[in-house]
């Protein structure tokens, strides 16, 4: 059976390094996209956070819960 998740996608500097995670709930994953840019700031001392951007977001999918794990 098919049913709407929300997938993760994190960028760095444009390039897409995660769509790997699923969630049952929007509010869920728009908690973590926002922990993962939130993270940016606490790491300025191990990069250049002028030069990095990171970009979260979540997106509908329409896939079997079965097949994929979801939080």
């Amino acid at each position: 059976m098919l049913k709407h998740l929300f997938v993760l996608i994190v960028s760095l500097n444009g390039d897409v390094q995660s769509e790997d995670m699923y969630f049952y709930d929007i509010y869920q994953c728009n908690k973590f996209a926002a922990a993962v840019v939130q993270s940016k700031n606490e790491k300025t001392a191990l990069h250049d956070a002028r030069k990095t951007t990171i970009t979260s977001y979540c997106m509908p999918r329409l896939l079997d819960p079965r097949t994929v794990k979801a939080y």
